[in-house]
């Protein structure tokens, strides 16, 4: 995974979401939904992460989420 890669992630409830990771300043600009930022907590956890990897991510709130990638494509922007 690196900047401007989509990402569909599985939360482990079998739903999948599909992610943008931009640097900051684009995603402050960006006028798209499903962007966040590689300096996110979700973002930095899964810049340098391969196809069938699960991670855990902490969150603000401290609350950890289990994120599996199902796929990495080039982004479309």
């Amino acid at each position: 995974v690196g900047l401007g890669n989509q990402i569909s992630v599985d939360y482990g409830d079998g739903n999948i979401e599909t992610l943008t990771i931009l640097a900051p300043d684009d995603v402050m600009f960006g006028n798209r939904s499903n962007v966040i930022s590689d300096k996110s907590p979700i973002g930095s956890t899964l810049i340098g992460r391969k196809v069938g990897e699960t991670v855990v991510c902490g969150l603000p709130n401290g609350q950890d989420i289990r994120i599996r990638i199902k796929e990495i494509k080039p982004g479309d922007f």
